[in-house]
């Protein structure tokens, strides 16, 4: 199953968007609806971007969302919440029409009971960690100062830490071994996503922490072994 964006009036398959033409003032109006693919059920809480734009919006219980004064042009859209894997489109813009989308996103490949149940236990940890002194901590506060697009964005910044980009998504590779950390979200560990790139599965706007630890000797031992280094992202999710 494919996540998609399609035209809700005449429910065209694949991966485009399509104008419904309406009289508008001024920029063009984008709205529509964000469903789960697995059943059609709205997605509530979901982000909608349109990236470099500084557009944004937030579903409703219905899954629905509304932008405004959306310049004409070439813009991608990106789609992201909690439990689903992430999705981005190029959308041609068109002036002064209105553009109703429905957007289809498939469900993450790990149990979101699991992680609520995990990531309580851990992230009460993250403050005492912390005043440890091992490891490189990002807080909450840090991240809404840089505004990331990415959660790879933050870790770009961390010395020792380098992004490889491939045709599936952005990896994070430890420079001193040159292989990949294990990464922790909410206390699951990364081999739990199914292949889901680190971006499509968080978004910056729910992550309330992150750890990074360079090698083992720097990672807790809570957490099991960790020879390429140790990456934690605490979410909002866990509150939920």
């Amino acid at each position: 199953m494919t996540s998609s964006v399609r035209r809700v009036a005449y429910a065209l398959l694949g991966s485009a968007a399509w104008v419904v033409p309406v009289a508008a003032q001024g920029g063009t109006t984008m709205a529509g609806r964000v469903v789960s693919s697995a059943d059609s059920a709205p997605v509530q809480d979901a982000i909608v971007r349109l990236l470099g734009t500084g557009l944004s919006a937030r579903t409703d219980a219905a899954g629905r969302f509304q932008l405004s004064d959306v310049a004409a042009g070439p813009v991608l859209l990106q789609v992201r919440s909690f439990g689903f894997a992430g999705l981005s489109r190029a959308i041609a813009v068109v002036p002064g029409e209105v553009l109703d989308l429905e957007i289809e996103l498939d469900p993450s490949a790990y149990a979101l009971t699991e992680v609520v149940v995990e990531g309580r236990a851990y992230r009460r940890g993250f403050y005492d960690r912390w005043r440890m002194g091992v490891g490189r901590f990002i807080p909450r506060e840090e991240i809404e100062a840089k505004a990331p697009l990415e959660v790879t964005d933050l870790l770009r910044t961390i010395a020792g830490v380098r992004l490889a980009y491939t045709s599936r998504g952005v990896r994070v590779v430890m420079r001193s071994q040159n292989c990949e950390p294990q990464i922790r979200i909410d206390g699951m560990a990364s081999g739990s996503f199914g292949g889901f790139a680190l971006d499509d599965l968080v978004s910056p706007e729910w992550v309330e922490g992150i750890e990074v630890y360079r090698s083992d000797l720097e990672a807790p031992a809570e957490f099991g072994p960790a020879p390429c280094g140790l990456i934690l992202i605490w979410t909002s999710g866990v509150e939920r």
